[in-house]
């Protein structure tokens, strides 16, 4: 369904962030953005686990999800990431590396990120929001880094039962908190 919407629409949308899983590996999430039927959609296409976080690695987990789309990174008109060096670096970021495949694909800084440095900003100026988060992180940090809890993880593994996810508020939330501290 993807394919055949995409080409038909020709023109789409980069959009890729990692993140980290609850047995802390790291993960890449890549999105396409396009217009089909007169309609924006914005699906999902892969999730690579991230073995390297470097940029010329993070831009090979996108081309080769790309390459399994049979998608041409030349109808990529714009691309939109956080603002890490990796992912927005001018030089040697992703976004300089999609650039050279195709120098028509403009970067945004994607601005849910944008609107989280503005929130950690204001929360760094109120004591009650930066005590708040300041105990939100130190819960996490208390419960995800505990010895029994990585052991069930591992457990987990072993056994080959489903894989666990965090929730998408407490994901959210240590997002937040980790950019505050």
């Amino acid at each position: 369904m993807i394919k055949s919407e995409l080409r038909s629409a020709q023109y789409f949308t980069l959009i890729a962030d990692e993140t980290k899983d609850v047995s802390k590996t790291e993960q890449l999430s890549e999105f396409f953005r396009y217009v089909y039927q007169c309609k924006t959609y914005e699906r999902f296409i892969s999730y690579s686990q991230c073995d390297e976080l470097n940029s010329e690695a993070i831009f090979t987990y996108i081309m080769t999800a790309i390459a399994e789309l049979d998608v041409d990174i030349s109808n990529c008109v714009s691309q939109c990431f956080d603002g890490t060096s990796v992912m927005s670096g001018c030089h040697t970021g992703v976004k300089a590396k999609i650039n050279e495949a195709n120098p028509a694909a403009v970067y945004n800084h994607c601005y849910a990120h944008q609107l989280n440095l503005a929130l950690v900003n204001t929360g760094k100026q109120l004591a009650h929001a930066f005590d708040f988060f300041f105990l939100l992180e130190s819960v996490y940090v208390f419960i995800s880094s505990s010895v029994p809890h990585a052991i069930f993880i591992n457990k987990q593994k072993k056994l080959h039962f489903k894989a666990l996810h965090t929730p998408g508020n407490l994901l959210l939330a240590t997002f937040v908190v980790s950019l505050i501290f």
